[in-house]
């Protein structure tokens, strides 16, 4: 038949000939088979002669007969004949021998003879030219989508024996100006100009035919250009092109104007017509604005077009509104797409096509926008309307319900435009009209979640939405609207009370107490039911056995929501078994074949686990964030402190029962620890909050419920399971134990017996103050709650190794917060057993001899170019934990008989002490995230002297073994104690007085004229005599620079960083009031013999009323100012003083009282000048109950702290009232002695 072609036969017989070989090479046999014989006949010439006598080939009947006669049926026929050929991919070898194989020739002819000149030919038959384009658009279609780039399509040095395949000869073609692609953009051209009119017209279909091949041609090239790219970079060769999304940006040749991307965009609005077309235009513009450049030019050029952007924008309005029954497939991808453009042009800068599609004002800030309904005030129909319509379809039914994939891609990007910052406002506002949109679409994928991961994922894309709404309707008080919201969630039953102030600090709970069902929660609401789903309940895909060899490489499971690509698995795997074709014997090959899909059905059921993984993952997520945000951010008009405390338990209890009784996944389990940290956090603070406003209001009556003893059951349930989810908790995961010890100290915390000292009001006379500033007051035994040491109890010794393994291996965090939660622990329990299992398992001993081996770790820490302070935090955490266990007797001596002290001794990152400086120094202002040297230096020294405090506290001065260590760590670092003493002065900074007191304190209380014998042991060969002087010398030549004169308390207290409200709670002048009695505490004890007899008294003062000291200075160097001794005018000095400020305290307690009592009976022009904050003090806008409560809060603690100054004063009254006394007692015997004397001495003259 091929033989016939060549003869002299009408061209209608030959176009039948190759119809039917096309219909006989529809197999691949014989397909095989008709490419060596199409080659052989050189019907088209592929081979390249010299003779003059030519067969008639196809090429020659093309240009000579076919061309005059107008008719084309043998190119037609041949083009359909290589269709089919081409079905069974084209023979490598090709036309091997005679030339190089390939089907370049082929190529050529159908793209140089045919396909660019087929436009400029004359047919009878309009329709014949469309078809004839047709037939060569979907030769290249299908060859585009056969070509995969790869490097040996390339041309380089290296000769290679086979031509590239035809793909590569188009994308070179179609990624520069050629030719080839002005035809194809002019078919697009084309098939607009005859679209826009209206009107049939001859070859209508096979002109849509024709224009949907050239879109899909260019979306094919720009699906490849990223690979193709990338290779020709990195190949060798010297052939430049341009990308083809910069050549349908540039200037059209026929028009003049830049608009090949309007001339693709405007076959979206032929949706309706042709569906197939607007889906390929979205998929191309979706390419065309993946770079941000190209991104700003084509929103440039759609902007200038006045004509084209409205048309345009009306075309994706339609698309997503369309309803289609035949073909619903493509409207529901087209759709899909759309979605996906718009969610990707988002996050480009403004405005940007998501701005222009949605309808936002491009001319001003998109923030300020103001969407309305459709014709309302001119307001045209845009996507936004059009993304509503289709959730309200899935809820209302009145039109085709959208799937599940599309509804979860349109929640996906109305959460987009929420998070969006421009956006968000707009948006919300827009949907808020709709005062139940919100709860509506929330309850029907929750009533199908069991459907698939479409509606989980749905349902995720909700909440999250759910919870930026929550949180910006809080923030504009949208009272209304957020107790529908809050109703909806926790089922909280909010009553409007008549005479409820809105704006006051204290509210009225909501919940009636009665409604509250002791020692039990059963709220059971739409956020506790979606806790149900937090499990994963499919079982991972079994790895099936392999009978020939496995593929882990491919296999690899990846964490969510990376997947395993089957495609290319198919092609890695296909590739592997053509490589074994020439060496493997057949029986192998056959077990590859049939182990390979195998092979692809498990990759695929690994495909389906991860994503419900993430699925799971990602709706914990959102529940996550509608939990916090729902207990952090909405006010307390809406939610009072105790409903916020029951919702806070309920959920707590909730989500702790699952945690405990299924195995969740790793995320999963992650993100619940951090839920339930905020929750634990935000239930400690409102519970504290609450206390607060109870004592400071006078509103508040006995209607207020104490939650923490009307759930008593529930939260012992919620510490039990939290303290099991931490014993069975991954080790390995750091976040996870993190977030788990932080909820449990959190929760210990609240329920610690200790109570912080900024709520302790001193009101009777069983206050107590101790050397090391704890506080005991026994009204405070009303908020404690015992359940803790009793559940904690029933975990035995496991939950105490849990605790200590991690205090002292893992992150430095979780060992943070590990001896955080075991010092908690401690408080809690009164039984021993804690701290003997620390010490006899080698945990204290191991974290003792950590801290001297972290000596040159905290040396390096002082360096000012440190490149981290954890360290030091872990230290602190050390420490404190010593300090804790120093508190209790027990403790105490172990630490003692650990030897904590010589291992301080031996440290010398306490030699690096910064210099003192006698100026004003604000600690706190910090101008980097590292705090200073001298800060970071302070918290490492301070924390060592409060442990000797502590354990002087607990042992007691009495016990010789504990005054040694101390004494001896003293010793070690005495050049930082000289120093420390030397600059002592009421001018020092705030930390700095508090480091003089500490020093002062552990002098004081160790100081006894019997220490010498003690620490001159015979055994130690060391004489202290020298420096047991010098310290001597030092403290006392303290006293004179700390008498509290009108002088120095101004100096203490007046600064211009110190506010009025600060002027009553000087920190600086509590701590120099500590001094001067440490100071004293020191002269006394080393005065009194502490012997047996008590009977011997040391005087250390001069017997003078006019010290040279207190007259000069002031003017006088700290230096000279040491060498002197004092004299008793310093103790009547400082006498004289205090008693003058006690009275002046005693008078300022007294107007602070009255002043107190007149705040109900302030007006508003009293209140504001007690107000600084011009928030607060707009009393037009808030109650004034409000700010009294405000000013009643501050003027307590005012009070409290007044009533620890006047005490402090009256302590160092009575200790220098028998300090004189004993002096002038002692004068006078050493007088009557020496007149005694003297008269003896006369007498026996």
């Amino acid at each position: 038949m091929l033989g016939l072609v060549s003869c002299s036969v009408p061209i209608p017989l030959k176009a039948d000939l190759l119809l039917t070989l096309a219909a006989l090479s529809k197999s691949s046999e014989n397909a095989a088979h008709m490419w060596e014989n199409l080659e052989a006949s050189q019907i088209l010439m592929t081979i390249p002669t010299t003779s003059s006598y030519a067969p008639r080939g196809i090429q020659t009947e093309l240009d000579e007969i076919e061309s005059r006669m107008e008719e084309y049926p043998l190119t037609r026929a041949f083009l359909k004949l290589i269709d089919v050929l081409t079905n069974f991919g084209i023979p490598r070898t090709l036309g091997a021998g005679p030339r190089k194989p390939g089907f370049d020739p082929y190529l050529s002819f159908i793209v140089n003879s045919v396909f660019l000149k087929y436009h400029t030919r004359s047919y009878r038959n309009v329709t014949e030219k469309w078809e004839v384009a047709l037939l060569c658009l979907k030769l290249f279609d299908k060859f585009l989508n056969q070509y995969d780039p790869r490097s040996s399509d390339f041309p380089s040095n290296i000769q290679s024996e086979f031509n590239s395949p035809p793909g590569y000869h188009l994308m070179i073609q179609l990624n520069s100006k050629s030719e080839m692609l002005n035809v194809i953009l002019g078919i697009i051209d084309e098939g607009n100009r005859l679209f826009d009119s209206f009107v049939s017209f001859q070859g209508q279909d096979t002109v849509k035919e024709c224009t949907l091949s050239c879109l899909d041609i260019i979306h094919r090239v720009l699906i490849l250009q990223p690979k193709f790219f990338s290779l020709l970079a990195s190949s060798s060769t010297s052939i430049l092109l341009t990308s083809i999304h910069k050549l349908l940006l540039s200037i059209n040749r026929s028009t003049g104007k830049p608009d090949h991307c309007i001339n693709i965009a405007k076959y979206i609005t032929y949706q309706f017509h042709l569906p197939k077309h607007s889906l390929v235009a979205v998929k191309i513009l979706t390419h065309i604005t993946y770079s941000p450049v190209a991104h700003n030019q084509f929103i440039n050029i759609l902007l200038v077009s006045e004509e084209s952007k409205e048309v345009i924008r009306s075309g994706f309005v339609e698309c997503l509104d369309s309803v289609a029954d035949e073909d619903s497939e493509t409207v529901e991808n087209t759709k899909k797409e759309i979605l996906k453009l718009l969610k990707q042009c988002l996050s480009h800068n403004m405005p940007n096509l998501t701005h222009f599609l949605m309808g936002f004002d491009l001319k001003r800030d998109v923030s300020k926008t103001e969407f309305q309904f459709p014709g309302v005030l001119g307001f045209p129909r845009t996507c936004l309307h059009s993304v509503i319509s289709i959730m309200d379809a899935a809820v209302n039914h009145f039109v085709k319900v959208p799937s599940p994939s599309l509804l979860e891609s349109t929640y996906h990007f109305l959460y987009l435009l929420t998070s969006n910052v421009k956006t968000s406002g707009p948006v919300l506002r827009f949907v808020r009209l709709n005062k139940t949109f919100l709860k509506i679409i929330l309850e029907k994928p929750l009533k199908n979640i069991h459907n698939g991961l479409h509606e989980f994922s749905e349902l995720s894309w909700l909440m999250k939405i759910l919870a930026i709404e929550l949180k910006v309707s809080s923030q504009i008080k949208q009272v209304t609207y957020l107790k529908q919201l809050t109703t909806f969630l926790v089922n909280v039953p909010v009553e409007e009370a008549k005479n409820q102030e809105m704006f006051s600090l204290v509210q009225t709970s909501a919940l009636d107490p009665k409604l509250i069902t002791l020692d039990d929660i059963k709220m059971e609401n739409f956020m506790t039911d979606l806790i149900a789903y937090f499990e994963f309940k499919e079982s991972p895909p079994e790895q099936p056995s392999w009978d020939f060899k496995s593929h882990p490489a491919e296999l690899s499971e990846k964490t969510p929501p990376k997947l395993i690509d089957l495609k290319k698995l198919h092609q890695i795997l296909y590739d592997e078994l053509k490589s074994l074709q020439g060496t493997a014997v057949v029986g192998q090959i056959q077990a590859v074949t049939q182990e390979i899909p195998k092979v692809l059905k498990y990759a695929l059921e690994i495909n389906k686990k991860n994503e419900t993984c993430y699925a799971v993952v990602q709706f914990v997520d959102a529940w996550r964030q509608v939990a916090e945000v729902l207990v952090i951010y909405t006010p307390l008009e809406i939610l009072s402190l105790t409903e916020q405390q029951v919702i806070s338990i309920c959920l707590l209890k909730h989500i702790l029962r699952k945690v405990v009784k299924v195995q969740l996944l790793p995320e999963v389990s992650r993100l619940l620890s951090g839920a339930v940290l905020l929750l634990m956090d935000t239930l400690k603070k409102c519970y504290m909050r609450n206390k607060k406003l109870q004592k400071i209001s006078n509103s508040v009556t006995d209607k207020n419920v104490d939650i923490m003893k009307l759930y008593y059951s529930s939260l012992k349930e919620i510490l039990e399971c939290l303290v099991q989810w931490t014993m069975v908790s991954d080790v390995v995961d750091g976040e996870l134990r993190i977030n788990l010890y932080t909820a449990l100290v959190t929760f210990l915390q609240m329920t610690n017996l200790e109570t912080p000292h900024e709520d302790i009001v001193i009101n009777n006379s069983l206050y107590v103050s101790r050397l090391d500033s704890s506080k005991f007051n026994t009204s405070d035994k009303e908020i404690q709650l015992q359940f803790s040491s009793n559940v904690l109890s029933t975990f035995g010794e496991k939950l105490t190794e849990v605790l200590c393994h991690d205090c002292i291996g893992g992150q430095e965090i979780c060992k943070i917060l590990a001896m955080s939660c075991f010092s908690h622990l401690m408080t809690l329990s009164a039984n021993i057993d804690w701290i003997m299992f620390m010490s006899g398992r080698g945990y204290l001993k191991h974290i003792i001899q950590s801290i001297l081996e972290s000596d040159t770790e905290l040396k390096n820490m002082l360096e000012p170019q440190t490149e981290t302070i954890k360290p030091l935090y872990l230290y602190m955490a050390k420490v404190l934990l010593l300090t804790r266990l120093a508190g209790n007797k027990l403790g105490a001596e172990l630490l003692m008989e650990q030897r904590l002290l010589s291992c301080f001794s031996n440290m010398s990152v306490f030699s690096y002490h910064p210099e003192i400086s006698r100026a004003w120094q604000e600690d706190d202002a910090l101008e980097d995230f590292l705090p200073p040297v001298e800060q970071r230096y302070m918290q490492i020294w301070l924390p060592t002297l409060e442990i000797c405090n502590a354990v002087l506290t607990t042992l007691g001065t009495e016990n010789q073994s504990a005054v040694v260590q101390i004494m001896y760590f003293i010793y070690s670092h005495l050049d930082v104690i000289e120093l420390i003493l030397r600059s002592g002065s009421p001018d020092l900074s705030l930390t700095s007085l508090k480091e003089l007191a500490q020093v002062t304190s552990i002098l004081s209380r160790t100081a006894n004229n019997n220490l010498v014998n003690i620490l001159e042991n015979p055994n130690i060969v060391q004489n202290n005599r020298a420096q047991l002087y010098r310290l001597q010398k030092l403290m006392l030549s303290l006293l004179p620079k700390f008498i509290l004169s009108e002088d120095t308390v101004k100096r203490l207290v007046s600064h211009p960083s110190l506010t009025a409200t600060a002027f009553q709670t000087s920190e600086r002048l509590l701590y120099a009031m500590q001094v001067m009695a440490n100071l004293l505490c020191y002269s006394r004890n080393i005065i009194a013999n502490h012997g047996i007899e008590h009977g011997g008294v040391g005087v250390i003062f001069y017997p003078s009323l006019s010290d040279p000291l207190l007259n000069t200075f002031s003017t006088r160097s700290f230096s000279s100012a040491n060498e002197q001794e004092p004299s008793l005018g310093v103790v009547v000095q400082q006498l004289i003083s205090t008693v003058s400020h006690h009275h002046q305290e005693k008078v300022t307690h007294d107007l602070l009282e009255r002043k107190l009592k007149e705040i109900p009976d302030m007006n508003s022009a009293d209140l504001r000048l007690y107000v600084d904050d011009p928030e607060t003090g707009d009393l037009t806008a808030k109650r004034e109950k409000s700010i009294r409560d405000y000013i009643r809060q501050i003027r307590k603690e005012k009070e409290g702290n007044q009533l620890l100054r006047v005490h402090n004063r009256e302590c160092v009254i009575f200790d220098l009232v028998p300090f004189g006394f004993l002096h002038v007692e002692s004068y006078t015997k050493t007088k009557e002695l020496w007149i005694h004397t003297i008269k003896c001495n006369i007498q026996s003259r």
